[in-house]
């Protein structure tokens, strides 16, 4: 295991995103006459990304070429982004007390910035190349 906990952090976030963002560069790469299809399996994806950091509300009361990815009115606490299950639970899993904990608590909201960072130029780029519709 990596010694150092933000670099483990980040890299289970990755590897959170991986699958996703790997799903969404097959549906962007398909030139096949499924045009519909890869439009409604990329607006899923979006707005899957939305929801990891931004708030319901917005995500559902606007459509969905309109939703801003920079809208930083709309975002969720910082606290609330999401980060990766295995990436919250294994900074859950550090002790308390423990040098590690006090490393991993000074630098969590600076991750979790840097998450949303990744997030909303993930939504960027999927809103500029490809033309979304409501499912």
């Amino acid at each position: 295991m990596l010694e150092d906990p933000l670099m483990l952090c980040y890299l289970l976030f990755l590897k959170a995103m991986l699958a996703k963002l790997t799903r969404a560069n097959k549906f962007s790469q398909c030139s096949k006459a499924i045009v519909p299809v890869k439009n409604n399996k990329m607006s899923e994806i979006y707005i899957e990304f939305f929801k990891r950091y931004m708030k319901e509300g917005y995500i559902n009361n606007n459509e969905i070429a309109n939703i801003d990815p920079d809208n930083y009115n709309e975002f969720k606490n910082i606290n609330d982004v999401y980060i990766g299950d295995k990436t919250q639970n294994y900074i859950n899993s550090i002790p308390e007390g423990s040098e590690m904990y006090q490393q991993v608590m000074e630098f969590e909201k600076e991750f979790r910035k840097m998450c949303r960072k990744f997030l909303t130029e993930c939504c960027t780029q999927i809103k500029e190349g490809c033309d979304l519709k409501e499912n």
